[in-house]
């Protein structure tokens, strides 16, 4: 007898609790959703597993339970936020290997079409090169690798065939896209295959943000534990959600994602985007709204001059990419010594020069110079090690980030605003 829709997805998250209790205990964080539109299953930001009817009858109960594994694995490691401007049909093949790789290792069954690895490598055609030739993309030792070095190989491997026009972070591709987990799909490479839904990634706000990645490292944790405790939690993933829980992320991504997250994006169709002549597509071009960011720099001995040198270059290289950004720099102990105003062009540190400091810290007559002379501020982002006079909470009007240097504060003692860890 043929079961019914509700009645697959009832057996296959049985045949999960029975032999792969880790992919059972994340995948009931997840909800499920029919969507029409999805041709065949895909999973949001949010842990939203969207499924299509077709599909789902078209799957055995245990390629259904290979394909609810795989999108618990997407959502459970944040693949859908961890994109950070690459190219996101790239990210998402790299993204399935790797889930792919794990599940199969572990004896689960995919649909057919699903992207999956042989002997711990992968081989795909990505089309025709410059020179009129297949081009072959050939990515080795799946297991030691994150997603993030897979889309490295994957990337410098195709780079030269890339079409013009195509959007970097894109993201909404995957049990290998969108249109077909069972029949590859005619994305870029023609690798699509389940739904990557990361096309709201850009228009979250970054508590937002903190708020998705710190439930699904809860989540995460809590799905082990639970596997742990029964004795069925796969040892290959140990090391996977060790680096996912201790947050081993370069502070420069994490402070271009805060930074990049508070410049207002628009769209206008006034001024065609300078890509329409060559893709023949009339398409919009991008209106970045000015906003003024507030660079607090500790000057009282503290920071060394190597994380000084270092968060500037970082900094001003931000300031350099957004022409309606402008940046001013206070360099100040108890005291503001030196200010700097800079954008695009003028974003240079060999200019500036620092006059004084080294003595105590309080950022008190930052958070009033703020008042004073940039009322309108977006942001204010404090490089310091913490030990400092806060400014009262409620004479703050904008958002502020510490980015505390090595041997600093710990998150809990910041009294408001967003934490950034600098290691030397």
């Amino acid at each position: 007898m043929d079961l019914t829709i509700d009645e697959r997805f009832v057996t296959a998250r049985l045949m999960l609790q029975k032999d792969a209790t880790y992919f059972y205990a994340l995948a009931t964080f997840m909800n499920m959703k029919e969507n029409p539109a999805v041709g065949t299953a895909g999973v949001d930001i949010h842990g939203t597993m969207y499924w299509n009817r077709e599909f789902v009858l078209s799957l055995t109960i245990k390629e259904l339970a290979g394909t609810i594994a795989h999108e618990a694995l997407h959502v459970g490691f944040i693949h859908m936020l961890r994109t950070n401007g690459r190219h996101g049909e790239i990210w998402n093949i790299a993204a399935d290997i790797k889930v792919n790789h794990m599940l199969t290792t572990m004896g689960m069954v995919l649909p057919s079409g699903a992207l999956i690895p042989d002997s711990n490598s992968y081989t795909f055609n990505a089309g025709m090169g410059p020179d009129g030739a297949q081009k072959t993309v050939t990515v080795t030792d799946i297991d030691k690798k994150t997603v993030e070095k897979l889309y490295d190989e994957i990337y410098e491997q195709v780079k030269d065939i890339l079409r013009e026009g195509s959007k970097p972070g894109a993201g909404e591709s995957g049990p290998g896209s969108e249109k077909g987990e069972g029949q590859p799909q005619s994305g870029l490479f023609g690798k699509e295959f389940d739904k990557h839904i990361t096309s709201t990634e850009s228009q979250i706000s970054p508590d937002e943000r903190d708020k998705i990645t710190n439930k699904w490292r809860s989540n995460n944790s809590l799905a082990a534990q639970i596997a742990k405790q029964r004795g069925k939690f796969p040892g290959q993933f140990q090391g996977v959600l060790d680096a996912l829980l201790k947050d081993k992320v370069n502070w420069r991504t994490i402070l271009n994602n805060y930074m990049t997250n508070y410049l207002p994006v628009d769209y206008t169709w006034q001024k065609p985007h300078k890509k329409s002549l060559a893709i023949r597509t009339y398409l919009p071009n991008i209106v970045r709204e000015s906003i003024d960011v507030i660079v607090a720099i500790d000057t009282s001995g503290s920071i060394s001059q190597k994380i000084m040198q270092e968060f500037l270059g970082e900094i001003t290289s931000i300031a350099r990419a957004f022409k309606g950004l402008t940046m001013t720099i206070l360099f100040a102990d108890t005291d503001i010594h030196d200010v700097y105003e800079v954008n695009g062009s003028s974003a240079d540190i060999n200019s500036m020069e620092l006059t004084g400091g080294r003595g105590g810290t309080s950022h008190v007559d930052v958070a009033k110079w703020v008042r004073d002379n940039k009322s309108n501020a977006k942001v204010v982002v404090c490089l310091t090690d913490g030990y400092t006079e806060f400014p009262d909470i409620n004479s703050i009007s904008c958002d502020w980030i510490w980015a505390i240097s090595e041997g600093g504060i710990d998150e809990n003692s910041l009294p408001f605003g967003r934490y950034i860890k600098i290691e030397d």
